[in-house]
């Protein structure tokens, strides 16, 4: 039986990878380099210092990723806190029926705890909705190692069996099937492969299709 539901953020219930799509070619653009898609589609959902790698290696020490994604982070800080943040469909309403109906909620991202906490300062969600949050920087190894999915699963309680990890990301989706958790994908920018298919419990169109997936893994008929 699934007891509790462990989020990522950026691309899952935040609508803000494509803030984070914007701010990478912007940088690029403002340093006279190109940033293929493909690259930004390989650090989607990643650690930092997955990223970091794979950007240093992709570019050879000819660009810093430190310094870049610093100033990628203040364009989005700016966007951010000129215009809130955007939510991905059917967030509130899924919110609503878990806390009706007793289904405990973490949120498990890559980004770091003062990213987390901005975000949160800049809409009408708080630390509060959640019942347990973990952030890349509280854990030694991101996705796509499943760490920060067992320390969710932990920290509701719960076991990994027993929780269900929603996911836009290839690295997220490998993280949640290595913990052991059921892994529901709710598509986003990033195209999975086959081998991120086989690892799915569902595939849905939006956040508010989690609600009858519930039921019927569940066996409920009834909603409150």
């Amino acid at each position: 039986m699934i007891k509790g539901l462990i989020f990522d953020m950026d691309g899952t219930i935040f609508d803000t990878e494509r803030l984070y799509y914007k701010g990478w070619k912007n940088v690029a653009r403002d340093n006279g380099y190109e940033l293929p898609d493909e690259l930004l589609d390989t650090m989607r959902g990643g650690a930092l210092d997955v990223c970091e790698r794979i950007f240093n290696s992709y570019f050879k020490g000819a660009r810093d990723f430190l310094t870049d994604r610093e100033q990628r982070q203040k364009y989005i800080f700016k966007e951010v806190a000129e215009k809130g943040v955007p939510y991905k469909p059917g967030l509130k309403e899924l919110f609503s029926f878990l806390k009706e109906n007793g289904y405990k909620k973490a949120l498990a991202t890559s980004t770091h705890r003062k990213v987390v906490d901005f975000y949160l300062s800049n809409c009408d969600m708080s630390e509060d909705d959640f019942d347990f949050i973990m952030t890349g920087d509280m854990v030694k190894n991101g996705k796509p190692a499943p760490d920060i999915f067992i320390m969710a699963a932990k920290g509701l309680g719960l076991d990994p069996s027993e929780c269900a990890v929603v996911e836009d990301s290839k690295n997220g989706i490998r993280a949640g099937y290595d913990s052991g958790a059921r892994v529901i994908h709710i598509p986003d920018l990033e195209k999975i492969t086959d081998k991120e298919e086989a690892m799915l419990s569902a595939k849905l169109g939006t956040l508010t299709d989690i609600r009858d997936w519930l039921l019927k893994v569940n066996g409920e008929s009834e909603i409150k």
